[in-house]
């Protein structure tokens, strides 16, 4: 078998490093999706409550709204008022339907009450989501977005893409396995060479030395007589 030509070789271990970065590339991609779909699965009851209990704060202040228009059109300091009220639920809404999903979900309203420093997470947060909405990246909403009103809580996550995901994954995984196995079965082949050559040297080296041998003692087998 031919040696494997230096620029083909070349050609190969190229390709064989491209494989590695997609296929590295690839199972990052497979940890962040496990990570997201983990905090799903822990955070989607707690996020069904408090998403409940923000609905309902939201249509109780819409009820409260419609009726303390006042005749002339001016707004009173009641339904100022709630506007804000109404504004700060909604704001509380997208916080949970939005809420990155890499991360650990924040409550909004946790058991022990929210200290200083659960408040100021909850602002950062807040700010994050608002960045990235307005940049209109998707990568922030939630596994399983809703409409208000839908039951999150029984939504069953489904990932299409994993199949898919994985079949790419495999297919690098396999070519990579290919590309390897062509440069090792040619570096086999021409060590198999080196071996056949050697193997050839040492035998004509002993059939020479055997004839030295024989020759010898010809010649003292001669003397004798």
């Amino acid at each position: 078998n031919p040696k494997l030509p230096e620029s083909v070789r070349k050609e190969k271990e190229r390709e064989i490093v491209d494989l590695e970065k997609e296929i590295a590339l690839k199972e990052k991609e497979r940890n962040v999706i496990e990570r997201e779909k983990k905090y799903a699965k822990k955070y989607r009851y707690l996020k069904f409550i408090e998403r409940k209990k923000v609905q309902k704060k939201l249509t109780r202040l819409r009820k409260q709204l419609a009726k303390c228009f006042s005749k002339d059109g001016k707004q009173t300091e009641e339904e100022k008022k709630i506007r804000k009220g109404i504004e700060s639920a909604e704001a509380d809404m997208e916080y949970i339907t939005k809420f990155p999903k890499g991360m650990k979900y924040v409550s909004l309203y946790p058991n022990e009450g929210v200290s200083t420093e659960h408040a100021k997470k909850i602002e950062s947060i807040r700010e994050k989501i608002k960045s990235t909405v307005k940049e209109g990246n998707d990568e922030v909403q939630a596994t399983r977005n809703v409409e208000e009103g839908e039951d999150a809580f029984f939504v069953i996550d489904e990932d299409d893409e994993e199949d898919g995901n994985d079949n790419i994954d495999k297919d690098a995984k396999d070519t990579k396995d290919i590309l390897r196995a062509e440069i090792r079965k040619a570096d086999n082949d021409e060590q198999g060479d080196k071996v056949v050559s050697k193997k050839k040297e040492m035998t004509k080296r002993k059939r020479t030395q055997s004839s030295k041998g024989t020759t010898r003692r010809k010649g003292k087998k001669k003397m004798k007589r």
